[in-house]
């Protein structure tokens, strides 16, 4: 399985490179829309989620994630189980809410999650409706 993972991982395949070249070459106007798209998506997500009570959110200046801080939630419980880390928070908001955070201690991050904001506008208003719902129920 080494074998098979470093040589199929390792390197682009050449049409991907071929793609890449194109996508350099003339792809300018489809990117300059991409990148549009991304900072509007980027300002309504750090605006809708600083609007939630005992969230701290910087917005983000880069890729399409933001890290919304939810230590003030860690310790705390939720149906009855502690939320000791955010891999507590992130596992007891799939479960209850159906909403997908990766939690920041897979990146050594504890007491933030990481949200991607690369989905439709209405898709992410129900997420982060859903996650103000879920921290509503937390005590």
């Amino acid at each position: 399985m080494n074998k098979y993972q470093s040589q199929s991982v390792s390197c682009a395949c050449s049409f991907s490179i071929a793609a890449g070249v194109q996508a350099i070459n003339e792809g300018e106007p489809e990117l300059k829309e991409a990148v549009a798209l991304l900072k509007t998506r980027r300002d309504f997500v750090y605006s809708e989620l600083s609007k939630i009570e005992g969230i701290e959110v910087e917005a983000p200046q880069g890729a399409f994630y933001i890290w919304p801080n939810v230590s003030q939630f860690l310790g705390k419980k939720f149906n009855g189980n502690v939320l000791k880390t955010t891999k507590d928070f992130s596992s007891a908001l799939l479960e209850d809410q159906m909403v997908v955070a990766v939690p920041g201690v897979e990146f050594g991050l504890d007491g933030y999650l990481r949200i991607s904001y690369a989905l439709e506008q209405t898709r992410m208003q129900e997420a982060i409706d859903r996650i103000a719902n879920f921290i509503s129920k937390i005590q």
